[in-house]
């Protein structure tokens, strides 16, 4: 079993689309990323009482980890029913020029998710393309960091997700703490304790209107070693993306009914 990791961006896909009928193998930024991300959406869905399917998720961040992220969150809205382009529409990728589109010269790894922009009749100008306005005008209410970005998910962007639903996902996911896109104490703040709140980063529990909240850290050590011990001991042939749905189901059943 060869777990790939730490390769960039367009090489990390290759690398891992090209030995995937030839190594037993997987990509640990792109699926274990996307696996433990999962797993803290699954658990929000927990709190929301709320299904996957009627969700709108953004991913601010188009790297390996930022698409592993929406591969993964793509792969479970059709395992719960969903058409590959009714999920596909559901998830927007965001990188530093904005909502990724198709009429852009891209990177392969970055066309599954490009929005056609004729979908998008707000999108009139690059000026347009924001990152409030997309919140904004697609309704999102899942809303994911992995820019690299500090400080990018503001007071603004947060209201405006939670414009869209009583209990807004936000996860600032860049680590370390100095390139997270928000603070949990400034979230929990700006949402007056409405958000649902996790990080790549540690950080200490946050005190608001007289409750404590555990801020949960999303890290890639809550899936690789079982996915990798899963594959050997069932002598599988070839790593599939179901094995990490299912990790992300796993990881977010050991969230217990006090936590949530």
């Amino acid at each position: 079993l060869c777990q790939w990791e730490d390769f960039s961006k367009q090489t990390a896909f290759s690398v891992r689309d090209k030995y995937l009928e030839r190594v037993i193998s997987f990509n640990d930024d792109i699926q274990g990323t996307g696996s433990i991300a999962l797993a803290g959406i699954i658990a929000a869905m927990k709190v929301k009482n709320e299904k996957m399917t009627d969700q709108v998720y953004l991913v601010h961040g188009a790297g390996a980890g930022g698409v592993g992220i929406a591969e993964q969150i793509q792969t479970e809205l059709m395992e719960q029913g969903m058409a590959q382009q009714d999920a596909i529409d559901r998830i927007f990728t965001l990188d530093s020029r904005g909502v990724v589109t198709s009429d852009r010269d891209l990177e392969a790894y970055k066309l599954k998710f490009a929005k056609d922009p004729q979908s998008m009749p707000w999108l009139t100008s690059p000026e347009d393309n924001t990152l409030l306005n997309v919140v904004k005008n697609e309704k999102v209410t899942v809303l994911i960091g992995t820019s690299g970005q500090p400080g990018c998910f503001t007071r603004e962007i947060v209201k405006a997700v939670e414009e869209h639903t009583n209990r807004p996902v936000i996860l600032p996911l860049s680590n370390p703490t100095a390139n997270t896109e928000a603070l949990p104490v400034d979230v929990y703040k700006w949402s007056d304790g409405k958000a649902l709140v996790a990080t790549g980063s540690p950080f200490d529990p946050v005190s608001h209107g007289g409750r404590d909240y555990r801020i949960g850290q999303m890290n890639n050590a809550f899936v690789f070693p079982g996915v990798g011990l899963g594959v050997i001991a069932s002598g599988a042939a070839k790593v599939l993306p179901v094995f990490f749905s299912a990790a992300a189901h796993a990881v977010a059943e050991f969230i217990s009914e006090h936590d949530i």
